[in-house]
């Protein structure tokens, strides 16, 4: 797994005089990205949007986690390596990295 190479922290919320969504990295003031007059639905895309850092990190957590508690010991027919759900949030994390 290579490391990811967006904007990592927080982002925030803000808008400018035109009504655009600008997505800001609060420790730096960098402005991630913006879309333009955002009305409507673009308001809560901006809010998915806005989680997107944080989602990433709960899932490579939540992924690391649910390996670990795989006992090195266990005789089951379990294979991490082919669960759906583990292959899955593998591939999800991988293309947020643009892999």
């Amino acid at each position: 797994m290579s490391e990811a190479k967006f904007t990592k922290g927080k982002w925030v919320l803000n808008s400018n005089s035109h009504g655009d969504i600008l997505f800001i990295c609060p420790e730096s003031d960098y402005v991630i990205c913006e879309i333009r007059s955002a009305i409507g639905v673009d308001r809560h895309n901006a809010k998915l949007i806005k989680t997107a850092p944080e989602m990433y990190k709960a899932l490579e957590e939540l992924l690391s986690l649910t390996l670990s508690l795989q006992p090195a010991d266990d005789h089951s027919n379990y294979d991490p390596e082919a669960d759906a759900d583990i292959i899955r949030a593998r591939a999800v994390l991988a293309k947020a990295r643009g892999e």
